[in-house]
């Protein structure tokens, strides 16, 4: 790993402290936007749009993985975007 300067550009570290704060709130967004769609799956089976609660939790959690998938996806395109291009 490449060892840091001993002076670090404080724009540089504002831009990191951006980077890191924004995909702090993705995560966070991407967390509650899952759990909705979970429970919104979980409750469409216990409701009776569909039967099996069992089927509705293993449904649930599925989704929930699914839009904590996109969310940390996004999270590291951000960061991606952030590095600039490959060297």
């Amino acid at each position: 790993m490449p060892q840091e300067s001993q002076n670090p550009d404080p724009e540089n570290k504002k831009n990191q402290s951006r980077v890191l704060l924004g995909a702090a709130c993705e995560v966070l967004e991407g967390a509650a936007h899952a759990s909705a769609e979970a429970f919104h799956t979980l409750n469409s089976h216990l409701s009776g749009q569909q039967t099996g609660v069992v089927e509705g939790i293993l449904k649930g959690n599925a989704r929930f993985l699914e839009e904590m998938s996109r969310s940390m996806n996004a999270v590291a395109e951000r960061f991606k975007a952030a590095q600039g291009p490959s060297q």
